[in-house]
């Protein structure tokens, strides 16, 4: 286990939810006592075209993303969010030197965040995001 393991924290976990459609599960969620953070819909980011594929709900600190399984693969995915570029970059080099499975490595997103994506031998897939700065 490396050093950097240990001074390197998840601020946030988010698990994402693959749901059949995404509208009729933010109107279910409402109904618990969730509010939405977003939603978007087909095309880029977040614009106004098409069926709604992803979106986030809260309740109090409890966040859960939704995504439409016509959008993922199999397995689970989870977001986890670190507080700046430096530890994401820093993360994805010892990840990399340690041999995990990497799809994809940090690019800058439309929604202002710099993320990669993992997956484990199990098809579940780890997206880890910052802050696109700092």
């Amino acid at each position: 286990m490396t050093e950097l393991h240990n001074k390197t924290c998840f601020l946030e976990c988010k698990p994402i939810l693959k749901v059949k459609d995404v509208s009729a599960s933010l109107d279910y969620y409402n109904k618990l006592g969730f509010t939405k953070v977003f939603s978007w819909k087909d095309g880029v980011g977040f614009c106004n075209v098409g069926k709604l594929n992803f979106a986030e709900v809260k309740r109090g600190n409890a966040n859960i993303m939704i995504l439409s399984r016509e959008r993922v693969g199999e397995g689970t995915w989870v977001y986890l969010f670190l507080g700046n570029v430096i530890e994401l970059e820093s993360l994805y080099q010892e990840f990399k030197e340690n041999g995990a499975l990497i799809v994809e490595p940090p690019n800058d997103k439309p929604w202002n965040t710099r993320e990669m994506l993992l997956k484990d031998l199990d098809e579940n897939f780890l997206r880890v995001g910052s802050p696109s700065t700092g």
